[in-house]
Order: structure tokens, then C-alpha cells, then sequence
């Protein structure tokens, strides 16, 4: 079953409400600088909700981020309370929080909401501003600790298969091993035959040499019939290092050194675009030092053994080589 953050169909119904209650506090006449701040707030909480939902999306089938997926769903339900709450609460003053029918009756109606909620609800602004903060730097942290827990999985998927490919190669090393084994006992057994006829070839009578030799003939066939087998064998387990030994190499990824000394390695098969590429970088860099001239792309990438810088503006499948140990 999916494992995702909370109903896809939530999420966006708590963003609708967001955008609704910006715009209610956005059409306010007399109150736009007091709830500036607030819908700053807004607006960040509604970016960390549609980050939840493409994350929710992209990774719906990783099981690993149940925990996160549930603490997320309960944070995204929290917030729709919130908003919900404090958008039914100014509906109470709606009429004074728009343009609204002109004249002196009306004008005085407004007024006196507009005093009312400030007299009322003195402390609901800052209350509300302070939850829409904190669900917000949730959202964020839940968003975060799913990188780190993605990253995670990736790099094990990527150990546990260099760990198969490395036993796998054990596996045929050791047969080809036990094959020039046979190959030298079965190359002794001719030799000690034909020790063995040479010694006797000239003590034996014709008629006993005509049977040895049809003795002979039928040890001879088996000796052929073996190598024949032999042969078969090592052939088989060329083809099988043929097929199998470049798709490690080229699985092998190559490692790139950051500005801050970290060292990550980057599978050419997972990561197979320059944009994968950038958006990871984004990703590794963000609220660290550098994030926004990774965002601009104002970085270079110099390879560790030439030291020369790669080019970018290439395909990505020229630009790296398994292995590669790069500079960034």
C-alpha cells in the first residue's frame, strides 16, 4: 500500500484555505500593515504545504517514511484547524475587511467591527501569526528529515548492490579457480598415461598391444569427452563475465566533493540528468552557505585526477566516468 504524507486531497484543501484567507486580510483597508506579517506567514506555510504534497507524491511507494508520513498527516491537520479557526473568526467582522456599500450608516458599521476586533481580539493576530510560524518551520523540519531519510536508503540500495556484485565476482573467481584445478589434474592424468605407454610399448606383445590399445581408445575418448565439457565451461563463464562485469563498472558512481568538504557519491544510473544533478545540490545546500549560487549555478566541477574543469554545458553521459572523483 502507498505510504504518502497525509491525503493528497487535504493538503490542498488546507492551501485553499490559506489563499482564502490571504486574500480576505489582503482586501482590508485599514488594517493592511497589521497584517503584513501575517500573511508573509501565510504565504511561507502554503510553499512548505505544496512541498509536502510533491514529496507526497514523488515517493509514495517508500515505506521508510511511514514514521514521517505520520507525524506530516497530524501537522497537516493542525493546520487546517488553525486556519479554519481563525477564518471563521474574522468572518464575524467580514463586512469591515472590504470595500463594501458606500454611506454614512455603513461607514460607521465598519468602524465600529473594526474597533471591535481590535479591542476584542487584541492578542488573536500575534497568537495566530506565532502558530502559522511554528507549523510552518514543521513542515519545513518533516521535509528535511525525509531528505536525510531518502538519501539514506539510497546510499544502503547502493551498498548492498556493490556488496552483491562483489560476491557474485567471488562466486566465479573461485569456479574458475576450481576449473584450472581440474584442467592440471586432468593434463597429469595424460601425462602419467603416456609415461605409462612408453614404458610398456616396447615389453608387450602385438596382441596384447591391440588389446591395450582399444583400452587405450576408449580412456582416451573419456579423457576427450572431459575436455570437450571443460572447454564448454570456461566458455560459459566467459560470457558470464562478459555480460556481468561492465554493468558494475558502469554502476560504480562517481563522488563529488563539496565546498564544505563533504563527499557523496552520485550513482550514474539514480542520477542521470543535469537537473536530477541540480536539484540534488539545491537539496544538500539548503539554509547552509552557498545555497543561493547553487541555485544560480555559479559553481564549477574540476575533476580531482586532471584538474580540469568539466564541461556543463556537455551531455550528461559525457560529462562523468564511473569512479570519477570530482571537485565542487
Amino acid at each position: 500500500m502507498p505510504v504518502t504524507f497525509g491525503s493528497v486531497g487535504d493538503i490542498i484543501s488546507v492551501s485553499i484555505l490559506v489563499k482564502d484567507l490571504v486574500d480576505a486580510l489582503n482586501e482590508s483597508k485599514g488594517s493592511k500593515k497589521q497584517y503584513e506579517d501575517v500573511v508573509r506567514e501565510l504565504w511561507l506555510l502554503d510553499r512548505a504545504l505544496l512541498e509536502v504534497d510533491l514529496t507526497s507524491r514523488t515517493h509514495a511507494n517508500t515505506p521508510q517514511l511511514s514514521a514521517v508520513c505520520e507525524t506530516a498527516r497530524q501537522a497537516v491537520e493542525d493546520c487546517r484547524v488553525v486556519v479554519k479557526g481563525f477564518t471563521d473568526k474574522i468572518k464575524q467582522y467580514g463586512k469591515s475587511f472590504s470595500a463594501g456599500i458606500s454611506g454614512p450608516r455603513h461607514t460607521v458599521g465598519r468602524a465600529t467591527k473594526k474597533i471591535q476586533w481590535q479591542i476584542c481580539q487584541k492578542d488573536e493576530v500575534s497568537r495566530f501569526r506565532a502558530q502559522i510560524s511554528a507549523h510552518a518551520l514543521t513542515m519545513t523540519m518533516l521535509l528535511s528529515t525525509a531528505t536525510a531519510k531518502l538519501e539514506e536508503i539510497s546510499h544502503d540500495k547502493l551498498e548492498a548492490k556493490c556488496l552483491e556484485d562483489k560476491l557474485v565476482q567471488t562466486q566465479q573467481c573461485n569456479a574458475i579457480e576450481a576449473l584450472q584445478r581440474k584442467l592440471q589434474e586432468t593434463n597429469r592424468l595424460i601425462g602419467m598415461g603416456n609415461v605409462f605407454l612408453a614404458s610398456v610399448k616396447d615389453r608387450l606383445r602385438i596382441e596384447w598391444l591391440e588389446k591395450l590399445g582399444k583400452d587405450l581408445k576408449g580412456i582416451m575418448q573419456r579423457v576427450t569427452h572431459t575436455n570437450v565439457l571443460t572447454y564448454n565451461t570456461v566458455i560459459a563463464i566467459q560470457q558470464s563475465l562478459a555480460v556481468r562485469f561492465p554493468a558494475t563498472l558502469n554502476e560504480e558512481p562517481f563522488l563529488l566533493e563539496d565546498a564544505i568538504g563533504r563527499i557523496a557519491p552520485f550513482p550514474l544510473k539514480l542520477v542521470c540528468s543535469w537537473d536530477a544533478f541540480q536539484s540534488i545540490l539545491e537539496a544538500r545546500f539548503r539554509k547552509l552557505q552557498g545555497a543561493e549560487k547553487i541555485r544560480n549555478k555559479e559553481y564549477v566541477l574540476q575533476d580531482q585526477a586532471t584538474g580540469k574543469d568539466i564541461d556543463m554545458s556537455s551531455t550528461w553521459g559525457r560529462a562523468f566516468l564511473p569512479g570519477q572523483h570530482l571537485f565542487g
